[in-house]
Parts: C-alpha cells; sequence; structure tokens
C-alpha cells in the first residue's frame, strides 16, 4: 500500500520514467513475490525493466537488481530458463567484491539447488561468502544467510550432522543480530527442522517448523510460497508421526497456496504432489499414490530438475507402490531409474543412496536371494553410519529388512535381535505409534511365534491393530498383512473360525487397494489353502494353492520358498483326493468315482481304452489314467478334457513335474515334452519307482 502511495506521487511529480520510479516497482514486485502473486510481481519486474530502457540505464547496478529479482519470480513458476536468462547480466558483477553481484550468484545457487545441481549451488554459496568476509560481514544476517544454504546443500548430501551445526550457527547469528525474526531466519529455521527430521527427531522439526511459520504469520505473509514449504515440511512431520489428517490439512493448504499464485509447475510444487502421494499410499490408496507420484515426475522432467532429491524420493517411492502391488519387475526397473539419477548427480554414496540399495535389498528379499539382499542392505547400513544417522527411521528398516533375512534363513534370535534394535529406534524418535511402527510390531509377532512364545506373539498383534485403529490405517496394505498373520495364529491356535473370517476381511482389503497380484496375496491365498484344508475341504485347498503358485509364478518368484510350499501345499491334496481309492478294481465304476473327485469328463471310448491299459499294465485306475495324460491323446484332446489346473496336479502326482505344463516349470528333473508323442503311440512304461 505504501509503494502504491509512492508511486502515485511519482506519477504527480511526473518522475515515472525514472530510474528512483523503476526502483519503487522492484519494491512493489518483491512485496508481490512475497505474497505469493507471482504472476504480478513478474509483470511490475518487467515494467521496471521498460522504465530502466526507456532511461537509458539498463546496464546498470539498479537494472541488475531487478533482474535478480525477475529471474527468482521465474524460478517460483519453474521457469528455470528464463531465470538463468535474466541472471544472466547481473552476474556480470560477481567478478568483483559488489554485493549487488554477491546477491545475483546468491541466487543463481538457489536456481542450480532447484535443479539439483548440488556442486553448482555449493560454489555459487561459497564465492558469496567470500565477498561477504570482504565487506567485514562475518557475523551479520548476509553471511547466515549463505550458511543455511550451504547447510541445505548438505543435507541434500546426507551430511545431517554438520549441516545441524551449520545451521545452529546461522541462527545464532541471526538473534545476535536482532534478524531472527525476518524472512531469510525463517527460512534457515524452516532448513534447521529438515536436519532434524532426517536426524529423526520429529518433535525438535515440529518446533522449528512452527517457529518459522509464526515468522510468516506475524508479517502477513502466510500466503507466500515460503509459507508454503512450511506447511508442506509440517505435513511431511505429522505423516510421520501418523497424525494423517493433521498432515493432510497441511498439504492442501500448501497446495492451495502454489495454485492461488500459479506456480504449480515447479519442483516445490511436485514435492508436495509427492507427500500427497506418500499420504494416499498410507491410507491405501495405491493408484491415487501412483497418480500423484507420476504427476511429481512429470513436473520434474518438465523443470529439468530430475537430480533433485525429492525427484528421486518420488521414484523411490513410486517404486515402493509397485513393490507392494506385486510389480517387482517394475518396481526394481523404477529403482534402477533412481539409483542411475543418484550416480549422475554424484549422490550414491548419501543417504539418499542408501534409500535406494534399501528398497533393492527388499526386493532381493523377496526373491529369496538372501546372499544378495544382505550385500546391499549392510552396504545401504555403512552409508547411513557414515553420515551420522544410526539412530533414524531410515536406519532402522534397514535393520528390520536384515532381520527379515534372518528370520527367512531360520536364524529367529538373531532375527528378533534386529527387530528389537529397530524397535528402540521408533520409540526413541516418537514413531512407536506410526504405520511402521505397527508393522514392525507385527513381525516381532511372527519371530515370538517361531520361538514358542505365543502369549507374547498375540500381545504384539492386539498391540499393531490397536495403532492401526488408532492412526486411522485399518484399511491400509500392512493391516492387510497384520491380518493375515493374526489370522495364522489363530490356526496355530485350532480356532479355524476366527482364521477363516480374518483371511476374508484380508481379500476384501486387497480388492480394494487392488493389491491381489503382491506377493502378501500370494501368501493369503496360501494360508486360505491351509485353513482349507484343516477344515477338510480338499478341493477348496487345492485351489487355493494353485492361485497363490500362479502369482509367486507371474511375480518370477517361482523358486522361492513360498512358491515351493504352494506347489507342495498342490501335490498333498492332489494325492490326499487319490489315496482313499485303494481297490485294484478296473471296472468303469471306480474310474468314474476317480473322474468325478477330479472334475474330469471323460467319453465311453476313453474310459474304456484306460480301463484296458490298467488292466493291461496291473495297474490302479488312477496310474492308468495318469499315463494316458502323460502319452496322450493328442493335444487339443487332452487339454479338453484335462484343464490346465488339474492336468499340472496330476503331473505333480506321477512325478512327471519337469514337464512345461501352463506355463509353469517347477524345477524338477526334464522328462521328455509331450508333444512328442502320438495318439497312437506304444504305450510308455510308468516312471519307476513312483510312489502315489
Amino acid at each position: 500500500v505504501h509503494y502504491d502511495q509512492c508511486r502515485h506521487i511519482c506519477e504527480l511529480l511526473g518522475t515515472t520514467k525514472s530510474s528512483e520510479a523503476a526502483m519503487l516497482l522492484q519494491k512493489m514486485g518483491a512485496a508481490m513475490r512475497a505474497q505469493g502473486r507471482l504472476q504480478e510481481a513478474v509483470s511490475t519486474y518487467q515494467r521496471a525493466l521498460r522504465k530502466f530502457e526507456e532511461s537509458g540505464t539498463m546496464e546498470g547496478v539498479h537494472a541488475a537488481i531487478v533482474r535478480r529479482h525477475l529471474a527468482m519470480a521465474l524460478g517460483d513458476l519453474g521457469d528455470y530458463e528464463g531465470a538463468n536468462l535474466e541472471l544472466s547480466n547481473p552476474l556480470r558483477f560477481s567478478s568483483g567484491v559488489m554485493l549487488a553481484g554477491a546477491d545475483a550468484l546468491r541466487s543463481l545457487g538457489d536456481l542450480r539447488w532447484a535443479a539439483g545441481d548440488l556442486t553448482g549451488a555449493a560454489e555459487c554459496y561459497e564465492r558469496v561468502l567470500k565477498v561477504t568476509d570482504a565487506h567485514r560481514l562475518c557475523d551479520g544476517p548476509e553471511p547466515a544467510a549463505i550458511l543455511w544454504r550451504i547447510a541445505r546443500v548438505e543435507c541434500a548430501r546426507g551430511q545431517f550432522r554438520s549441516a545441524a551445526e551449520r545451521l545452529e550457527r546461522a541462527d545464532s547469528m541471526f538473534r545476535s543480530s536482532g534478524t531472527d525474526r525476518t524472512h531469510e531466519a525463517a527460512k534457515a529455521k524452516t532448513q534447521l527442522g529438515v536436519a532434524r527430521l532426517e536426524q529423526g527427531h520429529i518433535d525438535q522439526a515440529l518446533q522449528c517448523f512452527l517457529a518459522a511459520q509464526d515468522v510468516f504469520k506475524a508479517h502477513g505473509m502466510s500466503t507466500c510460497l515460503d509459507a508454503a514449504e512450511i506447511q508442506a515440511r509440517l505435513g511431511q512431520a505429522y505423516f510421520l508421526k501418523g497424525a494423517l489428517d493433521s498432515a493432510e490439512v497441511q498439504l492442501t493448504e500448501a497446495w492451495d497456496a502454489h495454485e492461488a499464485a500459479g506456480a504449480t509447475r515447479r519442483p516445490q510444487a511436485a514435492e508436495i504432489l509427492r507427500l500427497q502421494g506418500d499420504l494416499e499410499r498410507q491410507r491405501g490408496s495405491f493408484q491415487g499414490a501412483l497418480e500423484k507420484y507420476d504427476q511429481a515426475a512429470e513436473v520434474f522432467r518438465d523443470t529439468g530438475c530430475c537430480g533433485n532429491n525429492s525427484a528421486i524420493v518420488a521414484l523411490i517411492h513410486k517404486g515402493d507402490v509397485l513393490f507392494q502391488q506385486g510389480s517387482l519387475a517394475s518396481a526394481m526397473a523404477v529403482l534402477q531409474e533412481a539409483w542411475q539419477n543418484c550416480h549422475e548427480h554424484q549422490l550414491d554414496r548419501t543417504p539418499l543412496g542408501a534409500d535406494v540399495l534399501r528398497r533393492k535389498g527388499n526386493i532381493y528379499r523377496y526373491r529369496d536371494e538372501d546372499e544378495q539382499a544382505l550385500t546391499v542392505l549392510f552396504r545401504a547400513q555403512g552409508l547411513y553410519a557414515v553420515a551420522g544417522m544410526e539412530q533414524t527411521r531410515d536406519a532402522a528398516e534397514t535393520l528390520r529388512l536384515i532381520a527379515n533375512v534372518r528370520y527367512q534363513q531360520g536364524e529367529h534370535s538373531a532375527a528378533l535381535a534386529g527387530y528389537e534394535s529397530a524397535a528402540a529406534t521408533f520409540r526413541t524418535l516418537g514413531m512407536w505409534e506410526s504405520l511402521a511402527g505397527a508393522d514392525l510390531q507385527r513381525e516381532i509377532a511372527a519371530v515370538l511365534m517361531k520361538l514358542g512364545d505365543c502369549a507374547g506373539a498375540r500381545a504384539k498383534l492386539d498391540e499393531a491393530w490397536a495403532t492401526h485403529s488408532r492412526i486411522g490405517t485399518t484399511s491400509s496394505f500392512e493391516a492387510a498383512a497384520l491380518l493375515r498373520h493374526s489370522a495364522r495364529m489363530d490356526l496355530f491356535l485350532g480356532d479355524g473360525v476366527a482364521a477363516a473370517l480374518k483371511i476374508r476381511e484380508a481379500r476384501g482389503l486387497h480388492d480394494v487397494l487392488g493389491t491381489k497380484r503382491s506377493s502378501e496375496f500370494a501368501s493369503l491365498c496360501l494360508l486360505d489353502g491351509e485353513v482349507a484344508k484343516e477344515t477338510g475341504h480338499s478341493e477348496e485347498a487345492a485351489g487355493y494353492f494353485e492361485e497363490a503358485h500362479a502369482i509367486f509364478e507371474s511375480l518370477d518368484m517361482s523358486g522361492s520358498r513360498c512358491a515351493m510350499k504352494a506347489r507342495k501345499g498342490i501335490k498333498d491334496e492332489a494325492m490326499r483326493s487319490f489315496k482313499s481309492i485303494e481297490d485294484r478294481m478296473f471296472d468303469r465304476s471306480a474310474l468314474l468315482r476317480i473322474m468325478q473327485r477330479i472334475g474330469v469328463d471323460l467319453t465311453s471310448e476313453q474310459l474304456d481304452s484306460i480301463l484296458a491299459r490298467a488292466s493291461g499294465q496291473g495297474a490302479r485306475p488312477h496310474e492308468a489314467f495318469l499315463t494316458w495324460v502323460y502319452e496322450g491323446p493328442p493335444g487339443e484332446l487332452r487339454q479338453a478334457c484335462c484343464p490346465a489346473g488339474r492336468r499340472e496336479t496330476f503331473f505333480l502326482v506321477s512325478g512327471l513335474s519337469g514337464a512345461r505344463v501352463s506355463g509353469m516349470r517347477l524345477g524338477y528333473p526334464e522328462v521328455p515334452d509331450l508333444g512328442a508323442f502320438r495318439a497312437d503311440s506304444r504305450p510308455l512304461p510308468f516312471p519307476e519307482g513312483l510312489k502315489v
């Protein structure tokens, strides 16, 4: 308002074309930018430049200052090409020690930071420090503004300990100079909160974010983009604490501020999209999460910021969702892209690189590639240790995954020790009441059950479900996994009815989440088969085992322990069906009973042919039937008579499991290809040593 009054005075005095009037417009533009009115600010800066042009002072210092401010506004809008072009003129002052040139260098560093060029940003900031030293500004707000920016680069590189020390120093400099209630001081406080958050100190981070937010509110700047960034950080902190509703409020308001400013195509807006995707995933909306991650990736690509830390994190989290949906190959491809970006921007030896390695190790674990998994996970653990992040959530997650591998290897005591170490870190960080904390409780319950502590396991499962209820995640993927483990406990204790009810509930969650092709759902099918088996429903059990195996095979996990368990279930149920027939009668009624049991319809001629073969070989009717399947008739007729899933069962029973049936290779010794035999070929001898 005051600047507008000054502009009116200029009009009365007839000095609207002077450099003073142009600088007045620059100040008006700065106020607009602080309020988040970016398009208006850009227009005002451009009007100021036209006045410099009219007065013939475009090459002066004041015009360079306006260009710098215009560049920052364009950067806020995501127009980095235009921003760099505007900075080309002011940067000519940076070769000396003029503060205007230092400001231009600082702005260039900010642009390089936003684009993910950490080295370039750090070089600019170091050059600015030399200028402030030359002007003997060692303890004022000017060097403090550069210190927090250097610390921001250190945070991106995973150097959180040194970054926190530098940020504390900058905060002290702002206080001692009486400028701790300024815009720059609030941004430094925000960055200190980011460092604390990465170190796992969520409550300390919240205090920093709230203090910074209070400064912006006091100056009437609660709608500007820097204030929106604080809201995004608050949303992230609330998210990590499990306060999802509070997180949603902060993220929605941050996005609304970007929309109001017309700044939804900048990296900071993409970061909000990524955090909203995390929130969608936490609540079980995987499709919504993927849409948010893809929107964020599009913004990062359009602004040339694929090397930005947030861009890499968005890829990592997209890989997490694909993994939970069961698309292991797609998840690994996305993680490989994230790793390549880390490598290209020299981030592969940082905690961000460790985050990628941790996820890759988890995929190796699911594929039962235990040694590869441990190699990658130990490497990630080392990177966290180098960065001083041993007591962080990421380090605890790595411990948990290593414990998972130990659990798979049967080293249950070692697994429990790893889980307890991770749990101690979660409690220290105040994250026990979170989705990750609930999932960790589930895993502790599983290992306690293996160690024979059923009471302890049940207590952990109940505690985990209570946590899900308190934080509102009872419809999440993790909740479905918890239901499966709880159902397994019920089955172990002999309560098949309770187990079946929980399995039905878990199936419903997977249906809503769209995760019925995941390994978790396949494990649920396995459990469903076990429950059906225990309750005497053999046909249903075989169907569930076949469903589980089909999923494992589609995930390229046919050699995993779980897939082997599914195959064993198929074989056991098939043998159970045949074992009930102990007679060696060769009449038609006996064979019809077998055919009815396994659901296969044969013509009268086929029945006669099989009975004749059984009589000639001195075999049981079902043995003759298996020989018939193995030997012929022609493929199409055999396919019609024996559904694909059933044929697999027959081969499992007969010991001819090396054959490729329905695209399934089971890893047993090879046998001749079925297609090599004709319907009229001589009867083959039944496999030696066969026992049904």
